[in-house]
């Protein structure tokens, strides 16, 4: 995944079908997220068999297989400061699971934790820290990344 310019928009909804839209590959990361469709274990013991939705569709993962402790850090567009919903499909199923971290920036401010996943189950940004496990049965999967201005419902 290249590192790109970052962009500034107003909202960002991305089902990763076609591409990472205006996500990308964020500083200090020793690792990074792939686009993949299907299964990711042919024994299933890790990592979703299908998209979010039960289909065939792509989503984003880091593969643990001969990747134990591998730092993966997905950061979003920048946005305008204001109140956002945040909504993503995440999967994480096997035995050596690591974490999955999803961090706040804002301008003049330290970053902020806003929810750690572990084990198994001016300008302000997102971005997703995804720490593999120590063997192959640690695989974590986004799905559906959705930032939308105003509260959730």
């Amino acid at each position: 995944m290249p590192r790109a310019e970052i962009k500034t928009v107003t909202e960002s909804q991305c089902v990763f079908e076609n591409d990472f839209c205006d996500w990308s590959r964020a500083p200090g990361s020793t690792f990074n997220f792939q686009r993949h469709k299907g299964q990711t274990d042919a024994a299933g013991k890790t990592g979703p068999r299908t998209n979010c939705k039960g289909s065939d569709g792509y989503f984003i993962y880091v593969d643990a297989t001969g990747n134990p402790g591998e730092l993966a850090k997905l950061r979003s567009p920048n946005f305008p400061m204001g109140h956002y919903c945040f909504e993503f499909w995440y999967h994480m199923y096997g035995e050596d699971m690591g974490t999955l971290k999803v961090w706040v920036f804002a301008s003049g401010m330290k970053r902020k934790l806003l929810k750690k996943f572990a084990k198994n189950q001016g300008k302000k940004w997102f971005e997703f820290e995804a720490r593999i496990g120590n063997n192959f049965a640690s695989d974590i999967a986004l799905d559906d990344i959705s930032i939308t201005p105003g509260r959730c419902l």
